[in-house]
């Protein structure tokens, strides 16, 4: 395993270059949606138009979440602490509540819409995660263990011990989610997506062995174990409300 080679003279990191390929995937998975599922320009315009407002305000609300559970001050020097998923979820959300306000297309059918996109550019990511060494899990003797390499932030806590590839049990699961999002009804997509991943998050935090912080005092769950509960209650109120409601936006 490695985290970094040199190309052409210049060191590029693995973990940079799974996420700009996250960013990539999901825009080109937007563009097949949009001649999906969209017959008006303007609609069109608007669509295209998020994915760089929810990558910028998504890497910055998962920056600010990993501060908060970190107990880190907002300051130059921890730029580079890392991110944390939910952060940047949930920054991602308020602001697509606010961009179905002015561009005026119903909030369920902007969720529902982006699902797909979210659960592969996730998906990548996660493998980025991996060869990174973050998010790393606890010592296993499972036949899918790794053995990080020295200098590795995992190798510096376990030396050369067996751990728990967490990160590549998340992505497999989002590769899933993501061809079972294609396969179910538009509707539903959102509710599949975030009650899915939080029950999937919810168990891969107890195989983590990284630093989890802490949120609202509470030691009993993890920060993203307290956000994937509430995206539980989110995903059911959805699904109760595009059951009983035909128009979605389309």
């Amino acid at each position: 395993m490695f985290r970094k080679f040199v190309l052409f003279g210049d060191t590029v990191h693995l973990y940079n270059m799974f996420l700009m390929l996250a960013i990539i995937v999901a825009s080109l998975l937007n563009e097949y949606y949009i001649r999906k599922y969209c017959k008006e320009e303007r609609r069109e315009i608007y669509l295209r138009l998020f994915i760089p407002i929810a990558v910028i305000m998504g890497l910055f609300g998962a920056f600010v979440m990993e501060l908060i559970t970190q107990s880190k001050s907002f300051s130059i020097g921890n730029l580079n602490s890392g991110f944390t998923f939910y952060g940047g979820f949930l920054m991602a959300f308020v602001i697509l509540i606010i961009y179905g306000f002015i561009s005026k297309i119903k909030l369920v059918f902007l969720i529902n819409f982006y699902a797909p996109s979210i659960a592969i550019a996730h998906a990548i990511g996660r493998i980025g995660c991996f060869f990174a060494g973050c998010c790393y899990g606890a010592p296993t003797s499972f036949f899918m263990g790794v053995i990080y390499p020295e200098g590795s932030l995992p190798f510096s806590h376990y030396g050369a011990c067996s751990l728990h590839p967490t990160q590549l049990y998340e992505s497999i699961a989002l590769f899933s989610m993501f061809f079972i999002l294609n396969k179910i009804k538009f509707k539903y997509r959102f509710s599949f997506y975030v009650i899915s991943y939080a029950i999937v998050r919810f168990l891969v935090e107890i195989l983590r062995a990284d630093s989890r912080g802490q949120l609202l005092g509470t030691e009993i769950c993890s920060p993203s174990q307290l956000i994937a509960i509430l995206f539980v209650f989110i995903g059911i109120i959805n699904l109760f409300y595009v059951k009983f409601h035909r128009n979605i936006g389309f």
